[in-house]
């Protein structure tokens, strides 16, 4: 299963808007920052061997996501957001690895969303 973390750290990444992105605080020099925290609120798994062998009748990975942005020196809550991504709906609909990059890019698209309004 694909690791949520490294999938928003990467997308963060390649947004360039931030000069360092991490999941471990001592790798960020110092200076301002943001923490994104995640708290998986739901998942239904869906895996390989279960779509090869269900087809659609294995029916759509679903992850439901709460998403806590805040001030990395301060620990302010900046912003409090929930996410949801679901496999597609086919029998070859994707996995639950597929639900995951789908959150994964919703919350890279909010937080850069909230960098352009705030500049955080």
């Amino acid at each position: 299963m694909a690791d949520l973390t490294i999938l928003v750290c990467r997308g963060l990444r390649q947004t360039q808007f931030y000069k360092s992105v991490s999941w471990n605080k001592e790798d960020i020099n110092s200076g301002g920052g943001i923490k994104v925290t995640t708290n998986i609120k739901e998942i239904k798994k869906v895996s390989d061997n279960a779509r090869l062998w269900a087809g659609a009748l294995a029916g759509q990975a679903h992850i439901l996501v709460r998403m806590t942005v805040s001030d990395l020196n301060s620990g302010n809550q900046i912003e409090v957001f929930e996410v949801e991504g679901k496999s597609g709906k086919s029998a070859f609909a994707g996995t639950t690895d597929e639900a995951i990059q789908l959150v994964a890019d919703q919350i890279v698209a909010k937080v850069v969303k909230l960098y352009v309004q705030t500049s955080i």
